[in-house]
Formats: structure tokens, sequence, C-alpha cells
């Protein structure tokens, strides 16, 4: 008997986590559309990506050969 219920409590969680995972994927509209938690006023621009490789020396010797 016991076990019974504990197998309902465990599937009724994983019910509910998958029920959250599909609510948080649709209702999620800001951000890079990923539903990792990002928002865009957050993004990176290419200018700074390229700014940040440019300073890199490592990057200046794999450029080079």
């Amino acid at each position: 008997m016991w076990q019974e219920i504990s197998i309902g409590f465990l599937f009724g969680i994983a019910l509910f986590y998958l029920g959250r995972m599909v609510y948080r994927q649709f209702t999620k509209k800001e951000g890079c559309g990923e539903g990792c938690g990002c928002s865009s006023a957050s993004a990176v621009s290419m200018e700074e990506i390229e700014k940040k490789l440019k300073a890199d020396k490592r990057f200046e010797k794999v450029k080079s050969e």
C-alpha cells in the first residue's frame, strides 16, 4: 500500500515539473527565446566581442598562422 502511494506521489511531482516547464516555455516572451532566462537588454554586441578577441594575445597567434 505505501509503495503505491509513494510511486503516485513521485509521479505527481514529475507531472508538476513537466507542466511547469511547458508553462514557462510558452509564457516567457523576452530574451533570446530559448528559455535560458537571459534578457535582450543584457545581450553583448558584436563590437564588444571583437574588442575582447583583439585584446587576447592567443587570438592574434592563431589569426597570423
